[in-house]
């Protein structure tokens, strides 16, 4: 989003998932805890100077890094992806609207 400051009309899209350690049991859950905290990390720093132009994909279940996804999450993951979106373009022609009066 950075790129285009300077574009009135603008939609980032995230997929945010939340952070649940199920444990470090080895080296690799470490590694992917640490990663998983930092991307939170970046997330969070970045969204908040454009919340009002992203839609936000809240799947809780499931993290980026999960790289097995089965048919059933990604059916899910899409239509919450769809739902949010109709709702974010709900939001934004009610505001639209709201600032033409």
């Amino acid at each position: 989003m950075d790129y285009f400051k300077d574009v009135k009309s603008k939609i980032g899209i995230i997929i945010h998932s939340r952070h649940n350690s199920n444990g470090i049991i080895d080296g690799e859950d470490y590694l992917i805890n640490i990663i998983k905290c930092l991307t939170e990390r970046y997330e969070k720093f970045h969204l908040k100077d454009y919340i009002d132009d992203t839609i936000i994909i809240d799947i809780k279940q499931v993290h980026s890094m999960n790289f097995e996804l089965s048919s059933e999450d990604k059916h899910e993951m899409y239509n919450i992806g769809i739902k949010t979106t109709e709702e974010y373009l709900k939001k934004v022609k009610k505001n639209d609207l709201k600032n033409r009066e």
